[in-house]
């Protein structure tokens, strides 16, 4: 059980009521790591249990009603802020606005927007996509998805304050200690410098909902204290590890989302 101690992560995102994607994955990574999650739905949308299906906006005067209602109640124990798929700018507004008046970081999942930049999220401490979704928003072409492209979108992504991170598809080396093994880069940018992180994960687990799983876990070692790159890196290895944990469970093909552990 988590003690009453235990910081916030305020995250808006998509509810999906059988709990395999949105903010049921996002309370469960967030409470591996000891952190609690404060859910505001953007999105409501049931994907694997009837079909792909259109997912349903949350107005936006419900949306702002959510925010308030969770500052009221939890303010002083939200230690960040995380925007998970929104479903409009008026949304990111209003979350930016929340992290704003609590005064903590804003942690970005990218995987939502189109083209066009960070709009609403430009004061985030962090943001985190897929290669794919990165170039999508910056309006670049998708690229051969080497490192130094990595890097290259992480830096235009990147701000005088703010971390970004762009994770690559996994099937790189991962080195001669780890033979057969899939390397998952991941470029990081910041203030503090840039650097590549690996992970290892298995070839099949990887998808482009891993990137709301790295956000979120982000999120959350940020609520835990440490520094956005710190954060940042830390998550990459942690979601790396969920997958090769699932990877592992008995039927793991039926399982429909394979890192969700």
């Amino acid at each position: 059980m988590l003690s009453d101690a235990a910081p916030i992560v305020l995250t808006a995102g998509r509810l999906d009521p059988t709990g395999e994607t949105g903010l049921g994955l996002d309370g469960a990574f967030l409470s591996r790591l000891g952190v609690r999650a404060a859910p505001v739905a953007a999105v409501i949308a049931v994907d694997r249990a009837l079909g792909a299906r259109p997912g349903r906006a949350v107005d936006p005067a419900t949306f702002a009603d959510q925010l308030a209602a969770a500052i009221d109640a939890l303010r002083g124990a939200v230690r960040a802020v995380h925007a998970g798929i929104l479903a409009s700018e008026p949304q990111a507004e209003a979350l930016a606005e929340a992290a704003r008046e609590l005064g903590m970081p804003l942690v970005a999942d990218l995987a939502w927007r189109g083209p066009g930049g960070l709009g609403a999220l430009e004061e985030a401490a962090l943001v985190v996509a897929g290669a794919a979704d990165a170039a999508r928003v910056l309006g670049r072409p998708a690229g051969d998805g080497t490192r130094d492209q990595l890097a290259e979108l992480a830096r235009a992504l990147a701000g005088p304050t703010r971390v970004a991170v762009v994770v690559g598809s996994p099937g790189w080396p991962a080195g001669d200690d780890a033979p057969g093994a899939a390397g998952t880069p991941a470029a990081l940018v910041g203030p503090s410098g840039e650097s590549i992180v690996e992970a290892v994960a298995p070839l099949h687990a990887e998808s482009r909902s891993t990137s709301g799983a790295r956000s979120i876990a982000a999120a959350g070692y940020l609520a835990l204290g440490l520094p956005a790159a710190d954060a940042a890196a830390a998550a990459h290895r942690f979601v790396a590890s969920a997958l090769a944990a699932a990877s592992a469970l008995p039927n793991r093909l039926a399982v429909p989302a394979p890192w969700r552990v």
